[in-house]
């Protein structure tokens, strides 16, 4: 085969190849072609449409707060809201200069129309707004978190005034043609949809809480009014009123300083979050998981469904059972309250108090009362109020004000010098004043001169615990400290004051000396001893528990939304222990029983008590708190309490009313 033919061979061989090839791929495409639009028709369809969803986010429900027997203390309650949401006018980031212009002003308009409507009805729009809309415009002062936040989406430098965020406002979304009023108007509601990051993936509150009667005007005018309707909102509700106020907390605003933390958690910039007390501490369990609803669009921008892909529904927060009673709680307010009052060394102006019921057998908080309380209800909108109140009922005087015990300390010294047989039962020291060379001494009530432990304990001889001090030293005091809950973590979950004990260090790390005197002075409960209600419980706990000490603990579970399933349970738990078999628990404890024995209110009941009345001024030493601790029965421990009362007097007095009402609801729960 010559040359030529070799190459008329080769193109005809080409060419039947292109052949080949040109009929598979028209083959191909007939086939593809009758997929797309006879058998998988409604697969492409929905995938067409997919190019017109939006995915917007659906709050879920928050977890609920609930004492130990399930009575509600936070909760949740629907209320109707004026909402704008996806159908109005949203310009998209790839529109033009003349488009973005028309929709703003499109948009402009039912603003105006909407807050002509609720002016027109009496309803105060303004309110929730952070300018006011009188000339000249101003910062709310209640509103400074969102002004923060809307001087930031503008750019904004700190100083800049209302009236200098009006005027970005107007030129941003096109605000013109209207009269000045009308300007300010649209502005606002424009800088609060700016900040709250009002979008198609996200509705925007105009007004909360509005009456159903308008809701049903606004329901028969949204087809005149675009993108405006009625919404069912949920909103925090606390049953509970004032009763464990500091306990539950409250939820408010992500403030602009926490924006990046919860946004890199998937919230929304609208959202509430827990601000205090179980309510921030459990926020995550609490919070639940916002759903997705996907909503379905035609070419002119119109609704034409909306659903729920599968794994996308919201699903609520899990709730919260704390072990406090609330019933305990409620009565313990109202009669600590009464007691502050009418045992306050000044009675014209009454102090403070805390008091915490701890459950010998587990650590459980059955009661932490602060007088004086607050309705957690108007923590957000009467902050301010609540703030400069001089009795200060935002501190929570149970878990995180330090206080002094006093002749309480006593209790822990009696235990720990019997414990490292640094005395005995049997061991007496001689009450006469002044003690060695100083100028400390005991006001010698009903005893003197040669002092047993058990009058010591009964009339708090000062003598016979300097003395104890002085032979323990300070070492000793402060190593034995944290096994009965002092200046140590107590476990709770909540944040509570770890206080602190007299050492060495702390006094050179103030640029003071140490001097010996102050050994003597932390054995009476003075010098830098400085505990908390709850502290001083758990030391009366670790006593009646014979050296073990349990953590402290306010959640008793998590539970599932509907009740359905205890997701955790929490058990006792141990943090520290000494050694049951020994002569100082028995002892203490009788000895504190001697003591109640003095007490006129206290006769009869086996209980075991100790007074203590510290000062709390170094300037002014006639200035004295009164200190209380218990446990109850003496003889069988089911409860430990702590009390102090600022300023005032007879704390331990005040035990035959918790023991008469922890006694009477225990009965009653019992039937």
């Amino acid at each position: 085969m010559n040359n030529n033919e070799k190459r008329s061979l080769s193109q005809i061989l080409r060419l039947y190849v292109f052949i080949v090839g040109l009929v598979v791929c028209f083959s191909i495409a007939v086939i593809t072609l009758i997929n797309y639009q006879i058998v998988d028709v409604d697969k492409y369809v929905k995938l067409a449409e997919a190019g017109n969803q939006i995915k917007q986010v659906v709050p879920a429900g928050r977890g609920e707060i609930v004492d130990r027997y399930g009575k509600k203390l936070a909760t949740n309650s629907l209320e109707l809201s004026l909402v704008i949401n996806k159908e109005f006018p949203i310009p998209n980031s790839d529109d033009d200069k003349d488009t973005v212009a028309k929709k703003n002003k499109e948009g402009n308009d039912i603003i105006l129309k909407i807050v002509q409507i609720l002016d027109e009805s009496g309803v105060d729009w303004g309110e929730g707004m952070c300018i006011t809309r009188s000339a000249p415009c101003e910062f709310k002062g209640d509103k400074i978190n969102e002004a923060n936040k809307l001087k930031t989406a503008l750019s904004q430098q700190k100083y800049a005034t209302a009236e200098d965020a009006i005027a970005l406002l107007v030129e941003k979304f096109n605000i013109q043609g209207y009269n000045e009023q009308q300007t300010r108007d649209i502005a606002i509601v424009r800088g609060m949809m700016l900040i709250k990051d009002f979008s198609y993936s996200g509705i925007f509150t105009l007004v909360e809480k509005i009456d159903p009667t308008f809701a049903g005007k606004i329901t028969e005018m949204k087809n005149l009014v675009k993108g405006i309707t009625i919404s069912e909102t949920s909103t925090r509700k606390y049953p509970s009123e004032d009763v464990a106020a500091h306990i539950i907390g409250s939820v408010g605003p992500i403030y602009a300083e926490e924006a990046e933390k919860y946004k890199s958690k998937n919230y929304a910039l609208n959202d509430f979050v827990g601000k205090s007390g179980i309510e921030s501490k459990f926020e995550d369990e609490l919070r639940g998981k916002n759903g997705l609803l996907t909503i379905e669009k035609d070419k002119e921008g119109n609704t034409t469904n909306h659903y729920y892909m599968e794994g996308d529904e919201p699903q609520p927060g899990n709730n919260i059972r704390l072990s406090i009673d609330y019933e305990f709680q409620k009565r313990l307010q109202e009669a600590l309250g009464a007691y502050t009052r009418s045992h306050s060394n000044n009675r014209a102006s009454s102090k403070g108090s805390g008091l915490v019921v701890l459950d010998v057998k587990t650590g459980e908080v059955l009661a932490a009362v602060t007088y004086p309380y607050y309705n957690i209800n108007d923590y957000n909108t009467k902050y301010n109020e609540l703030k400069s109140q001089s009795l200060s009922p935002l501190k929570n005087r149970a878990f995180v004000e330090l206080y002094r015990p006093g002749s309480t300390w006593k209790t822990f010294m009696s235990a720990i010098g019997l414990y490292t047989n640094s005395i005995s039962p049997s061991t007496r020291f001689n009450c006469a004043n002044p003690f060695l060379d100083t100028q400390m001494g005991c006001e010698q009530h009903s005893h003197s001169g040669s002092t047993s432990l058990y009058t010591a304990l009964q009339w708090s001889c000062n003598n016979y615990f300097y003395n104890v001090a002085k032979i323990l030293t300070i070492d000793k005091i402060d190593e034995f400290a944290p096994y009965f809950g002092f200046g140590t973590d107590t476990g709770l979950e909540l944040y509570n004051s770890d206080g602190r004990v007299t050492n060495p260090t702390f006094y050179r790390e103030h640029g003071q000396p140490y001097y010996v005197g102050y050994t003597y002075q932390t054995g009476i409960g003075q010098a830098e001893v400085y505990v908390t209600p709850l502290q001083m419980a758990l030391s009366q706990l670790t006593i009646a528990n014979k050296g073990t000490r349990y953590a402290a603990h306010i959640l008793k579970s998590i539970d599932k939304y509907d009740g359905s399933e205890t997701i955790t349970e929490i058990q006792p738990q141990i943090l520290s222990e000494l050694s049951k078999d020994n002569v100082a628990w028995n002892t203490t404890i009788n000895g504190m029983k001697q003591m109640a024995s003095t007490v006129a209110s206290l006769s009869g009941l086996d209980i075991a008590t100790k007074s203590g009345s510290p000062q709390y001024s170094d300037t002014n030493k006639g200035l004295f708190n009164s200190a209380g601790v218990g446990i109850y029965p003496a003889s069988n421990p089911e409860i430990a309490m702590g009390l102090m009362i600022e300023d005032g007097d007879a704390a331990p007095a005040f035990f035959s009313q918790v023991v008469s009402i922890y006694n009477e609801l225990k009965q009653a729960r019992q039937q």
